[in-house]
């Protein structure tokens, strides 16, 4: 009843409405009224029920209720903040994954299907968001039943290694990276990407900068090596103007940014480039070299 819906490509408003929708922002669901009856006796339910049977294909699972989940807690016993990590699909469809024994240790779980791995608390970079057609993760061995829950936490100092294949996207703070294939091992914040693209806000531009190689890697927190590379501000793949180099190295520094909404310090990074054998070009003609910057 009375349902509005107001996006900046999309405004909808009727009397119901059955959708699926995506997104990367904080979600909030606010209610007005709570019911102490069982949701599956709910007559809205009821009828949105019946409204998505008809909608959705056969074979495809129905929805299922489950208790409330409470929030793991954030810190171990040591008081060492826990490393939290959320498994979620990357379409509609559910993930499938095989899990395969490497030693009484450790273990190496295979998801196909598309997945989105979210982990937080990160050792110096926060949140990691994680988007793959195909994922390998080597952990230690435990019950895969967190992976059905979506939900699971293990120490800071527990291993935790990725091979991302298939459409890769990691976002991480300002920083984006897309890549056709990743190794990546999040305690020692190590990655080697091939086919790669980074994307970093330029703090006083204000616009992305795009560096594009043929293999990206990440020596720290703070450092990128990228080899065969091309640095442009433009989004588009045969960009007006554009440098390309042989080897290119990337360090982070932290900086204090101020947000231009509300005038609060906020935390950030800068980068300092050095880079060898550099070829500037202009609407893919070369127009000078310099062999170091």
């Amino acid at each position: 009843g009375g349902v509005r819906v107001d996006g900046p490509r999309r405004r909808t408003q009727s009397a119901d409405l059955f959708d699926s929708f995506q997104t990367r922002a904080e979600l909030r669901v606010e209610m007005k009224e709570r019911f102490n009856t069982p949701a599956a006796d709910d007559p809205v339910y009821r009828h949105a029920e019946a409204r998505r049977s008809n909608s959705v294909a056969p074979g495809k699972l129905a929805v299922q209720l489950t208790s409330f989940q409470p929030e793991p807690p954030e810190k171990a016993g040591d008081g060492k903040p826990l490393r939290r990590l959320r498994w979620g699909t990357r379409t509609m469809k559910p993930f499938d994954l095989e899990t395969v024994s490497v030693s009484e240790a450790e273990q190496a779980i295979v998801i196909t299907g598309g997945i989105n791995l979210i982990i937080y608390n990160v050792e110096k970079l926060g949140t990691v968001d994680i988007l793959t057609d195909r994922m390998v993760v080597w952990r230690a061995t435990t019950d895969t039943q967190d992976l059905a829950q979506g939900e699971s936490v293990q120490s800071a100092s527990e291993p935790l290694e990725l091979y991302l294949e298939g459409n890769v996207i990691i976002r991480r703070g300002n920083e984006k990276i897309e890549a056709k294939r990743a190794y990546y091992d999040v305690n020692r914040n190590l990655m080697n990407a091939t086919d790669a693209e980074l994307m970093s806000v330029h703090p006083e531009l204000g616009s992305p900068l795009y560096f594009r190689a043929r293999k990206l890697r990440q020596l720290s927190a703070e450092k990128y090596v990228a080899e065969r590379t091309q640095m442009t501000p433009s989004i588009f793949p045969s960009p007006g103007i554009a440098v390309e180099t042989e080897v290119a190295t990337i360090d982070s520094f932290p900086s204090t940014e101020i947000d231009p909404e509300t005038g609060e310090p906020v935390p950030g990074a800068r980068h300092l480039v050095t880079a060898t054998n550099n070829f500037f070009y202009i609407e893919g003609i070369p127009v000078f070299y310099v062999p170091y910057v």
